[in-house]
């Protein structure tokens, strides 16, 4: 199910790229591959499975649609020789079946590797050329203002995301078990078996949209910038509040402030202070018209 647009998303940023940030009015996207750690999907991963693995895959697949309880459906050269061996009864065990099915997948791989190069190509050209905004649904977590903060703290932005021109196009990051792949062996079983039809390209933003359930309680969103937008202005952004992380060297924390009350006066300005004894995190106004 699509999960709603939040009125509000956070980016997180050392202090030094948050003083480049507002004092530019200017935001720097990313490429998928600053963005995505090394075990998730970037733009220079293959896709095509293992030849062999694929052949063997297929071979199996086949031999239960040959002696499985009922005819195949589909209308494939495959699928219809098929159900012509099928009817026959062609082939008396699966071992006998696997000697012609395995000299006519070496035939069909082939053409079929020589069709998907091309897909994968454009699919390699697309995801090199998309830029992204990696945005998060709170202001206060701890472990993401540690992560994306350094030695100085960590500084929050917060976008109204309803109202910018440049969040046209944001994703819920979807965290999974699975590990996201191009083309996975499924899908690429029913493209030579069944003839379905293969276009890794209209699944960019979806398989780049995937990271690790364990990840989960980061609860990020991603904006996408297919065209290679490498800048968006802070107007665009909807910028409307900056944090300031706990424990913020007060340098950072001074050339924050003049800016908000010079060419940021718009915006709202908070401190993000420990609780007493404990890790919770409290948000407190440090201009009078705040509002929470």
């Amino acid at each position: 199910m699509t999960q709603a647009l939040p009125d509000k998303l956070y980016l997180y940023c050392p202090p030094a790229e948050a003083l480049t940030v507002l004092s530019s009015a200017k935001l720097n996207t990313l490429s998928c591959d600053k963005i995505n750690q090394f075990f998730e999907l970037g733009a220079e991963q293959h896709a095509v499975t293992d030849v062999d693995k694929l052949r063997r895959s297929a071979i199996r697949h086949s031999i239960s649609l040959i002696f499985g309880p009922n005819a195949p459906q589909g209308d494939t050269a495959l699928i219809n020789a098929i159900k012509r061996w099928r009817d026959s009864e062609r082939f008396a065990t699966p071992d006998e079946a696997e000697t012609v099915l395995n000299e006519l997948f070496e035939k069909m791989l082939d053409q079929y590797v020589n069709e998907r190069q091309a897909q994968l190509e454009q699919w390699h050209k697309q995801a090199q050329k998309l830029r992204i905004v990696p945005l998060y649904e709170k202001y206060d977590d701890l472990k993401l203002l540690a992560e994306h903060g350094d030695n100085s703290g960590c500084v929050v932005l917060c976008f109204e995301v309803n109202q910018g021109s440049a969040w046209r196009l944001v994703r819920a990051v979807d965290y999974r078990d699975s590990r996201p792949e191009i083309l996975s062996l499924k899908e690429q079983l029913a493209a030579l078996i069944y003839g379905n039809k293969l276009n890794p390209a209209n699944k960019l933003l979806e398989k780049l949209s995937i990271r690790a359930r364990v990840f989960r309680s980061e609860a990020q969103w991603r904006s996408f910038y297919p065209d290679g937008d490498t800048q968006l202005t802070l107007d665009d952004c909807a910028l409307s509040r900056v944090y300031l992380g706990p424990e913020l060297k007060s340098e950072v924390a001074e050339q924050i402030t003049a800016l908000s009350s010079d060419k940021l006066s718009h915006i709202k300005l908070y401190q993000l202070d420990f609780a007493e004894a404990s890790y919770e995190i409290k948000a407190r106004a440090l201009k009078p018209d705040n509002d929470k």
